[in-house]
């Protein structure tokens, strides 16, 4: 998992309860909810809701994040998202992520790589790239694959 996921789930952890604290802890709420405070506490609702949201989703991508390759079928965990894709499907794997695509900072891990199909398009990080794409020509010989290297 990229240490740069933890930095900002941490971060956003700690801001939007700060922000909770400081709002509830106003020392106009003493004398009631005036109309001003209740859309202050709806705010702060709302971000606790959010922050709830967020951590169900970023959270268990610690603890769940793996590449398996079947006899057919490559699945990729990352949390809560699955993707299983046919080897027959995958067109090529690149080490060359645009740096205009969105997903080029997907919380894997450092240097990740490009799985492109016909109808799909995700990024893993490996700990053995070289493995990863020996298993994949041999399940489909037609995969092109790009290294960072070549032009």
């Amino acid at each position: 998992m990229h240490w740069s996921l933890a930095v900002l789930v941490v971060f956003a952890d700690a801001l939007i309860v700060a922000m909770a604290a400081s709002a509830l802890l106003d020392p106009s709420l003493a004398n009631g909810l005036g109309s001003e405070q209740v859309g202050v506490v709806a705010l702060m609702a709302f971000c606790m809701l959010a922050l709830g949201i967020a951590n169900i989703l970023a959270v268990p991508m610690f603890f769940s994040h793996y590449v398996q390759l079947d006899d057919h079928r490559l699945s990729i965990v990352l949390g809560v998202h699955r993707a299983s894709i046919d080897c027959i499907g995958i067109l090529s794997v690149s080490e060359k992520i645009p740096a205009s695509a969105g997903y080029v900072w997907k919380p894997t891990a450092p240097d990740p790589v490009r799985i492109h199909g016909r109808l799909f398009d995700e990024v893993v990080a490996v700990a053995n790239k070289e493995l990863l794409y020996e298993e994949l020509l041999e399940r489909n010989p037609r995969i092109r694959i790009v290294r960072k290297d070549e032009s």
